[in-house]
C-alpha cells in the first residue's frame, strides 16, 4: 500500500501577525560575514551523519560541507502602540568542507566516461575537493541573496512583550534557513555538480574529443556496490530499543508516544519506507483532545503530499502543515526528528473484525534515514529493533552471524522513497529500478503501461534480480498509478509480501538493506496480499 509521496517543492508559510500594522519602522539591514575553512579530517559516511544529519545518502557523498548559520545581536526595539519589534546586527556564517580521502568511490581520469552530463559513479579526489568549494561559495550565495526576505520577515514582528517577539524572530529565522538550505542542496545537486563535471571534461582534453569523435567511447561504470565503505567486521552494534509491531495488511507498525504540550499521546504509527516526511494525523489528535491548529506557530513551512497507489484514499497533491512537537519515544527510546506534517492517515487500514483502524501517523525516511531499522516478522507478535547506525553490521540479526545475510545497495530518490537498482523479469521485459516499499500490500506493482506492454499480461509471472541473485519469482504485478516520468528511473515498488518473508534490515545510513539468506528459500509471494491483520 503506497500512500504517500512527498514533492521536493516547499513553500515557504507565514502565520499572519495580528499586530503586523504596528510595525511601522523601516526594515534594518542585516550584514552578512562569511568563512570558509577545508578541513584536514578525512570524511565517512559515520562522519556525514553527524556533520550534516539532514544529507540523504550519506554512503554516496564525497563531500559535506558543514554550515554553522546564525544572527549576531539580535535584540528588541520598542515600536509605537506599545509593541516590540526585532533588529539584528549581521548574518554569520562559517562553513567547513570534509572530503573522503583515497578509496573506491575515486577514479581516475582515464576512468571519465565523456558524457556531456554527469553520472553519480564517477569522482576523482581532485575534483571532490574542487566541489566542496563550489558548494561553499554556492552557499554563500543563497544567504546572500535570500538576505533582503530575512530583513523584511524580521522587520513585520511586532509583538506584545520583548520575550514574544525574540522567540517569534528565532522561529522565523529557523524556518527561513531551513528553505535557504533546501534551496541550496538543489543547488549543489544541478549547478554545484555541472561545474565539477567541466573540470573533468577539461582535464581530458583531446581524449574525450577522439572518443566521441570516434565512437569508441569506453565503458567504465562502475556500481555503487563496489564503491561503497567495507562492511564493518567487529564490535557491537547498539541497540537503541526494540518494539512489538502490529501487523497491517503485512505492513509494521509500532506505538510511538508523542509529547504535544504538557500532553503525552500514544498511538500505532506505520513504518513507510516510501514515504519521504513522517505524519500525524489531525483527526487522531482531535480524538486526543488536542487542536491541530495549536501545533502550529510562526514559521510553520508547507509542503506539498502525493497520495500514491493507495485505492481507499485517492488523493494527490495535497498541502500539509510541517509542525513541531515537544518529542517522540517509541519504548523509551527518543526519536531524532519532532516535525511531522499534518495528514489523515487514520484511514489506511481498517480492521475486518471491528477492532479499529490505523493508523496515528505515519514514520517515513526522514526518521529511517537516522536509524538502522530491523524488521522481524513471527507470530503471534513481530518485533522491529532500531540500532545505532555508528559501526553498524548485522552481529544481532537472524541466525547472529553477518554471513548469514546478504546485502543490496539502497538509496532514497528524490521523493524520499528507498530504491535499488535491481531488475523486475519476465520472458520478454528487463526493468530496472525498484523501490523498497514497507507499506505495499501486494508484491509488486508497476505503471499499467509497462505491466501491459509484457507478453500475455494478465499472467506474466515477475521476478526480483539483484547483484545477490534472483530475490522472489512468479510475482503477478498489480497496477501503480505512477507513469515513468513522474518517477524517473523507478520501474516498480516491492511489497512488504517479499520483504518480510524473513527478517529484513533497512540501513538507509549506510546504503545497504540486508536479507537473510533463508528468505531465498521461502515460498515465492505470488499475487495476493498477505493477511490483513497479523499480529498483536
Amino acid at each position: 500500500m503506497k500512500f504517500a509521496r512527498s514533492c521536493t517543492g516547499i513553500l515557504f508559510f507565514f502565520v499572519s501577525f495580528a499586530h503586523t500594522a504596528a510595525a511601522v519602522a523601516a526594515h534594518p539591514e542585516i550584514s552578512t560575514r562569511f568563512r570558509y575553512l577545508p578541513g584536514a579530517e578525512p570524511l565517512t559516511t559515520d562522519r556525514v551523519l553527524v556533520l550534516d544529519p539532514d544529507q540523504s545518502n550519506p554512503h554516496r557523498q564525497r563531500f559535506v560541507l558543514q554550515r554553522q548559520t546564525q544572527l549576531e545581536n539580535l535584540t528588541t526595539i520598542e515600536l509605537p502602540n506599545r509593541r516590540f519589534g526585532v533588529r539584528a546586527a549581521a548574518l554569520v556564517s562559517i562553513s567547513k568542507s570534509y572530503v573522503r580521502g583515497p578509496g573506491p568511490w575515486y577514479q581516475t581520469k582515464e576512468d571519465f566516461p565523456c558524457t556531456p552530463q554527469p553520472v553519480s559513479w564517477f569522482a576523482t579526489e581532485e575534483g571532490t575537493r574542487k566541489a566542496a568549494v563550489e558548494a561553499a561559495a554556492l552557499w554563500e550565495a543563497e544567504l546572500s541573496e535570500a538576505r533582503m526576505k530575512l530583513e523584511w520577515v524580521l522587520g513585520r514582528v511586532a509583538e506584545a512583550t520583548p520575550q514574544l517577539a525574540l522567540q517569534i524572530a528565532n522561529a522565523l529565522f529557523e524556518s527561513w534557513l531551513r528553505v535557504v538550505s533546501e534551496e541550496w542542496r538543489q543547488k549543489v545537486a544541478a549547478k554545484g555538480r555541472l561545474a565539477e563535471w567541466r573540470f573533468y571534461r577539461d582535464l581530458t582534453g583531446n581524449a574525450c574529443k577522439n572518443q566521441v569523435a570516434s565512437g569508441n567511447q569506453k565503458n567504465t561504470r562502475r556500481d555503487w556496490e563496489e564503491m561503497m565503505e567495507p562492511v564493518p567486521g567487529a564490535g557491537e552494534p547498539k541497540v537503541l530499543t526494540r518494539a512489538p509491531s502490529r501487523r497491517w495488511g503485512g505492513a509494521f507498525t509500532v506505538r510511538v508516544e508523542l509529547q504535544v504540550g504538557a500532553k503525552k499521546l500514544n498511538g500505532q504509527f506505520l513504518i513507510d519506507s516510501a514515504a519521504r516526511t513522517s505524519m500525524v494525523s489531525p483527526s487522531w489528535l482531535r480524538q486526543q483532545g488536542v487542536l491541530p491548529v495549536e501545533l502550529e506557530s510562526t514559521g510553520t513551512l508547507i509542503e506539498k503530499v502525493r497520495w500514491g497507489s493507495d485505492r481507499r484514499l485517492k488523493r494527490d497533491g495535497a498541502l500539509a502543515k510541517k509542525v513541531k512537537i515537544v518529542s517522540a519515544e517509541i519504548t523509551g527510546y527518543e526519536l531524532p526528528i519532532r516535525e511531522f506534517l499534518l495528514h489523515d492517515t487514520t484511514q489506511l487500514f481498517l480492521s475486518s473484525d471491528s477492532s479499529g483502524s490505523c493508523c496515528a501517523g505515519v514514520l517515513g525516511t526522514d526518521f529511517l534515514r537516522r536509524v538502522v531499522a530491523e524488521f522481524k516478522p513471527s507470530e503471534p507478535l513481530s518485533e522491529v529493533i532500531f540500532f545505532s547506525p555508528a559501526g553498524f553490521f548485522p552481529k544481532a540479526g537472524y541466525p547472529e552471524k553477518p554471513e548469514n545475510f546478504e546485502w543490496v545497495e539502497v538509496a532514497t530518490t528524490q521523493f524520499g522513497e528507498a530504491a535499488s537498482a535491481c531488475h523486475v523479469k519476465t520472458a520478454d521485459k528487463d526493468l530496472l529500478g525498484v523501490v523498497w516499499n514497507s507499506a505495499e500490500e501486494v508484491p509488486l506493482s508497476m505503471t499499467a503501461g509497462i505491466r501491459k506492454s509484457a507478453k500475455t499480461a494478465q499472467s506474466a509471472k515477475w521476478s526480483l534480480e539483484c547483484k545477490t541473485g534472483v530475490l522472489a519469482s512468479g510475482m503477478k504485478a498489480a497496477s501503480s498509478p505512477y507513469s515513468t516520468d513522474r518517477r524517473p528511473g523507478i520501474a516498480a515498488d516491492i511489497g512488504i509480501p517479499v520483504l518480510a518473508r524473513g527478517p529484513f534490515i533497512l540501513d538507509l545510513p549506510h546504503g545497504r538493506i540486508w536479507f537473510a539468506k533463508t528468505t531465498k528459500r521461502k515460498p515465492d509471494p505470488g499475487s495476493s496480499p498477505v493477511p490483513e491483520i497479523s499480529g498483536r
